[in-house]
């Protein structure tokens, strides 16, 4: 096994590296190798000898990566924008404190953060009031410091892209009910309303501390434009009625979903991983393995 990890995040993997070395392994079973994606990674998913390439990353990327590995067992977990339906029925108050935590934890910078709140709108203006108590809540400064809680993006790259998508949605005439500026690479955590549907913010991924709340008519409405766009990794759905709740998560383009309550995997112990633009395969205990498993059947 290689493992390359993304440029601007090498640490961990190199802590995983010192774990392993030190355990039972064959020498050379588990390889770590840092640098820059265009110069080691192509040459890795392209190399003749690899049986499967797995890939954690935007998108974007994935579909390179997986033009260059050709033929083999590809596992790709991609990129995400998490849609939360919020129905006339819903627990309010239970539904804003998880969109908040669902949407600003680790500064959003999750695949399956929740990325859009589509809201009744009869519950419009009620949950912007929750969210926005919510959203002002959360402290931006250092993570070693134990009163905050976010910190800044990995990148100023990825702040740029951030605000380009919050300027836009302003644009089309979204409320900035909160933050909305940077600095740096430290991002106010940020809640627009009145989100127009034709706002990029609601198909594109995000990667940031930005609730983005859209008003809805109805059941159909909520759907047509959770499903809009390419991805499908997670979807929520907050309501009362267990009937709907059923219906509605079973026509999300998602590889999963939560009945209220923001999407969470833990470690794996539901199978993780998307439709669509958002990815190949699946991640979990036990699909994992067989993930990486070939079938041979043998006839005598």
């Amino acid at each position: 096994m290689v493992l390359k990890p993304a440029s601007q995040t090498p640490v961990s993997a190199l802590l995983l590296a010192e774990v392993v070395d030190g355990i039972d392994l064959p020498k050379g079973a588990f390889n770590v190798v840092t640098g820059r994606s265009s110069e080691i990674g192509d040459p890795l998913a392209s190399d003749g000898r690899v049986d499967a390439v797995a890939m954690t990353g935007s998108s974007g990327a994935g579909e390179h990566v997986a033009r260059e590995s050709g033929m083999v067992n590809l596992h790709m977990e991609l990129g995400g924008n998490a849609p939360a339906l919020i129905f006339p029925d819903a627990d309010l108050a239970e539904a804003a404190g998880a969109c908040a935590k669902g949407a600003l934890k680790y500064a959003g910078q999750r695949c399956s953060a929740v990325s859009r709140v589509l809201a009744h709108e009869s519950v419009h203006d009620g949950l912007a009031a929750r969210l926005d108590r919510k959203v002002a809540s959360y402290e931006v400064g250092n993570p070693l410091d134990e009163s905050t809680d976010l910190g800044p993006l990995i990148s100023e790259e990825q702040a740029d892209w951030v605000k380009e998508l919050v300027d836009d949605a302003l644009a089309q005439g979204a409320t900035l009910a909160h933050g909305g500026d940077r600095d740096g690479r430290r991002f106010e955590p940020t809640l627009l309303t009145n989100v127009p549907h034709d706002a990029r913010i609601l198909r594109e991924e995000q990667f940031g501390p930005v609730v983005a709340l859209a008003a809805v008519a109805d059941e159909a409405e909520a759907l047509e434009l959770a499903n809009a766009g390419n991805l499908g990794l997670d979807g929520c759905v907050f309501t009362a009625d267990h009937d709907r709740a059923m219906r509605v998560a079973d026509a999300l383009e998602a590889g999963a979903v939560r009945i209220n309550g923001a999407p969470s995997h833990g470690l794996g112990d539901i199978p993780f991983g998307g439709v669509n633009a958002s990815g190949i395969g699946r991640e979990g205990l036990g699909v994992s393995i067989e993930a990486f498993t070939t079938t041979k059947s043998i006839v005598l």
